[in-house]
């Protein structure tokens, strides 16, 4: 379901600027391509030889360990209506993955559950740090669930841990939409752990929405520890608004004088939670993933 007045516009992510990105020249729209994501996992060394060398000094080689490097590849769009912006790969899904590389299998052993996991990259990445059930869901609009389960399938040999994808459409009741999942997959979820999500506040119906998820998951499953949401403050000239007005608009920071009402919204509904408490993770952490770590990025926890 579309929330009223998203309209047509366009978005493009700025992350196709900064990651090792290749076009799909048979793509038929011409907005296709692969992003390639390498990052290492601390403590988790390649194996190397036992053998000792020698320089040609005549010293001693001894064999050293260097941390296992990965490379997540993604299948996304370029260039899409702001319906369907989960087949781009955003910043804020970055942050949110160097966070769970940086808290290692304290946040992913065990059952995760992502909301609007888009192109899927951040929950290969909690599968391939050992999380043991991963379920990604998004709305089934275009190509996203389709797109999610490929990219899974084309970095299967990293995964440690399960990933599931299905739809879950924040707009309509949680409950119902779990009842029609697999009994198996419903098991599992008696076992969730936390939530997690990337990039999902820019539209303010959606974002009502999206809280609205987050809370009925709360209360569906006692074994939710926290929920980690990670975004990025958009600003937005107050003559565009993501309408029509402009073909395109190009989700970005640089040089507009406005403030981010996105993002307040999405904090007014935070600081209304019942039953519920919500604060800004100050910590800083490590970066693992090569992008651009703008001031503006920022990772809430909601937990009980």
């Amino acid at each position: 379901m579309r929330p009223r007045g998203m309209g047509e516009a366009t978005v493009t992510s700025e992350l196709c600027c900064e990651v090792d990105f290749t076009p799909d020249q048979t793509a038929n729209e011409g907005f296709r391509g692969e992003s390639r994501f390498r990052f290492s996992i601390p403590g988790l060394d390649e194996e190397r030889g036992n053998e000792i060398g020698e320089d040609e000094d005549g010293d001693l080689l001894l064999p050293r360990s260097r941390p296992k490097e990965f490379c997540i590849s993604v299948r996304q769009s370029t260039r899409t209506p702001l319906a369907r912006v989960g087949e781009q790969v955003w910043r804020g899904a970055l942050y949110l993955a160097d966070f769970l590389v940086s808290r290692g299998e304290a946040l992913t052993d065990g059952v995760l559950l992502e909301l609007g996991a888009g192109t899927g990259l951040t929950s290969v990445v909690a599968a391939a740090l050992g999380a043991r059930h991963v379920v990604a869901t998004d709305v089934d609009v275009g190509t996203i669930l389709e797109q999610c389960r490929a990219n899974v399938e084309g970095n299967s040999s990293l995964l440690r841990g399960e990933i599931e994808v299905l739809g879950l459409d924040w707009t309509r009741p949680v409950e119902d939409q779990i009842s029609l999942w697999p009994k198996d997959t419903r098991e599992k979820l008696d076992s969730l752990r936390f939530i997690i999500a990337a990039d999902v506040v820019y539209h303010n119906e959606l974002t009502e929405a999206f809280m609205g998820t987050v809370t009925a998951l709360f209360s569906l499953y006692p074994s939710i520890k926290a929920a980690f949401i990670a975004l990025e403050k958009r600003q937005v000239p107050c003559h565009a608004s993501f309408s029509p007005i402009r073909s395109q608009y190009v989700f970005t920071v640089e040089e507009l004088d406005t403030v981010a009402p996105m993002y307040e919204y999405f904090v007014s509904l935070v600081r209304k939670l019942k039953g519920l408490k919500a604060s800004v993770i100050e910590d800083e952490f490590q970066q693992f993933f090569c992008y651009q770590r703008t001031k503006e990025l920022v990772l809430w926890k909601i937990e009980r």
